[in-house]
């Protein structure tokens, strides 16, 4: 009886650590506004005024032009190791 109710607990636990992480990691995601979706790395997504993010599918449903249209990029974009050349000696 023990036994099962420290399996249970500990399904409880990782249940709970799986919902942190992935609230966690949709946290710095950008969804579209229309549908929800979070658009894939190397999509194009439109910007509206007021932050408003519309993904390249949802994009016919606008009527406005966007402010501006880019790429999304991957999560370590800006963060990668950079080459450097040589110091002179």
């Amino acid at each position: 009886m023990l036994r099962l109710h420290l399996g249970s607990a500990r399904s409880d636990f990782e249940r709970v650590l799986l919902r942190r992480g992935v609230v966690e990691l949709s946290a710095g995601r950008s969804c579209c506004s229309d549908c929800g979706r979070t658009p894939l790395t190397g999509e194009v997504v439109h910007l509206y005024p007021r932050g408003k993010i519309v993904c390249a599918l949802c994009r016919p449903r606008e009527r406005s032009e966007p402010v501006r249209t880019q790429p999304v990029r991957h999560a370590e974009h800006g963060q990668t190791v950079r080459l450097r050349p040589a110091r002179a000696a």
